[in-house]
């Protein structure tokens, strides 16, 4: 990976566009051209560029030319990998990037980890520290969501988790 003066010598960053830009002649590449190409990854679409054969997202570019440094993984605040805008991009742990995740297309209540069983009720689960925890089963789907969004709250987990998009 680049240090942050490197990537300062390479590229030019627009905070408000959250594009980065060619500060250098490159193959095939010229002074003041975007930096990147649309990759999907895990069903979501990012930008990468491949130096010296080498690929790189550019978010984590980006973050690095900002900040100096990555300790963790980099989340997209609002779930959409092609906004790169330093307000959108976030050094998180894995655990904090997982508490971030839009609602799985599989999904027929409309809330994570909330499935209607057999019966009829409402089992809600939870994941805190790895494991996978009960927060009980309900009547009601509205006392479902109330125990699946009180539990969010509770253990951190972003407003953003759930999201549709």
């Amino acid at each position: 990976m680049f240090t942050q003066k490197e990537l300062i010598e390479m590229f030019d960053y627009s905070s408000e566009t959250g594009v980065l830009y060619w500060k250098i002649k490159f193959p095939r590449k010229n002074i003041g051209d975007p930096v990147g190409y649309k990759s999907t990854h895990m069903g979501k679409d990012y930008l990468r560029v491949t130096i010296n054969g080498k690929k790189y997202m550019v978010h984590r570019l980006i973050y690095i030319f900002v900040n100096g440094v990555i300790n963790n993984e980099i989340d997209h605040v609002d779930g959409n990998g092609m906004n790169n805008k330093i307000t959108n991009i976030r050094d998180v742990p894995h655990i904090e990037n997982l508490r971030n995740q839009k609602l799985y297309k599989s999904n027929k209540c409309g809330v994570h980890h909330i499935v209607k069983r057999k019966n009829g009720n409402y089992r809600v689960r939870i994941t805190i520290n790895g494991y996978r925890r009960s927060l009980g089963t309900f009547k009601y789907i509205w006392d479902a969501i109330c125990a699946r969004k009180s539990a969010d709250n509770k253990y951190g987990y972003h407003s953003n988790h759930g999201r549709t998009n």
